[in-house]
Formats: structure tokens, sequence, C-alpha cells
């Protein structure tokens, strides 16, 4: 389980970098194939799946606690455009972000 929650630090520490799953499961210790299973079993939800709502909480934090625009806090969560991250936040949290 240790080398499973490698995993887990490896995304903590990378939100703010373009990762691949193969990534994660390298840091992890396992094969790709493995670590996805084990991850889908444990958690519910797809490993990218989890990396894309992390990256949401820490920009929902941020939007409270910062001051900056919402083009370059998308980009900086890893979202190809203001118009990708802020539907995937009303998605996640019923609200646009300028909310």
């Amino acid at each position: 389980m240790d080398r499973f929650f490698k995993g887990i630090d490896f995304i903590e520490q990378s939100l703010t970098r373009k990762i691949m799953v193969d990534d994660i499961a390298k840091a992890a210790c396992y094969s790709t194939f493995h670590f996805c299973r084990m991850f889908k079993a444990l958690t519910g939800e797809s490993v990218m799946a989890y990396v894309r709502r992390r990256r949401l909480s820490v920009a929902a934090e941020r939007l409270m606690k910062e001051d900056m625009r919402l083009i370059d806090l998308a980009l900086d969560c890893q979202f190809e455009s203001h118009e990708a991250f802020s539907r995937a936040f009303k998605k996640m949290f019923q609200l646009s972000p300028k909310e």
C-alpha cells in the first residue's frame, strides 16, 4: 500500500505540471495497467479523473485566496483553455469560476 500512496504523493506534487498516468505508475513502482486497475478499485474513479478533481479543488481554493486572472489559473492548472477550465469547474461545483 505504501507504493500506492507514493503515486498519490506524486500526483499531489505534480498538480501544476503536465503528468501522464505512466509517470504516476512509475513513481509508485507499478505497471500502468496494474496501477490503473488498483486505483479504480480503491478510489472508485480513474487516475486522470482524480487528477482533474484535485486540480479543480486547488483552483477553487486559489480563487478564494488569490486575485488572479482566470486564464492564468486555468493554464497553471494544466487546462488547455479558459473555456475548458470553466466548463470543468462548473460541472464539478455547479458554479462558474467567477461566481
